[in-house]
């Protein structure tokens, strides 16, 4: 999240947003579980374990479509040779990356 879902204000390190006041605590908790589920997708995936891969990366979708999930969900989509779902992924994870200063 680079803004406040509230008042759209740049967000900044802080869990409250300087300009209304809204906590962002919730969504970052959700943030990170995404991206907790993305690297246990990656070492599953790495470990050639596919069930295993596929389900850490659904629930990372689930939580948070970030370029970083739907880029390691093309990934697992290549292993288990389902292509068009590969292709589909890795072009949405591109524009989910485009204007993000986040490195996924």
């Amino acid at each position: 999240m680079t803004h406040c879902p509230t008042c759209r204000a740049r967000r900044t390190d802080s869990e409250t947003c300087y300009r209304c006041g809204t906590s962002h605590a919730e969504v970052i908790a959700v943030e990170n579980e995404s991206a907790h589920c993305v690297e246990a997708a990656r070492d599953a995936l790495a470990r050639r374990d596919l069930p295993r891969a596929q389900g850490y990366i659904d629930r990372a979708l689930e939580l948070h479509r970030s370029s970083a999930a739907l880029g390691t969900a093309a990934l697992v989509a290549l292993a288990i040779r389902d292509y068009p779902s590969a292709c589909s992924l890795w072009w949405e994870s591109r524009a989910a990356g485009e204007g993000s200063t986040a490195a996924g």
